[in-house]
């Protein structure tokens, strides 16, 4: 019982913490300061977090499609303006 409790737990909280993308900051090879913003399932995800980070607006350095078993990962490299 104590075992099925555990995962149930573990699930909703991978399931939770990979609902909203959180951008980090990354060095690009040209030396820009940039974000890196990691999302699953919707790319469109990723896009309002830009927003979100860079009111100004953005450049859209790097979109790489991946997956991670079932579910599709995104991963966009952006240069604040």
């Amino acid at each position: 019982m104590k075992y099925s409790t555990f995962t149930m737990l573990f699930i909703t909280v991978l399931i939770l913490s990979s609902c909203a993308p959180t951008p980090k900051i990354v060095t690009l090879p040209s030396g820009e300061q940039g974000l890196s913003i990691s999302c699953e399932e919707f790319l469109s995800k990723c896009y309002q977090e830009a927003r979100k980070s860079c009111p100004n607006g953005y450049e859209v350095k790097s979109r790489t499609p991946g997956s991670d078993i079932l579910v599709p990962v995104y991963n966009l490299i952006i240069v604040c303006k």
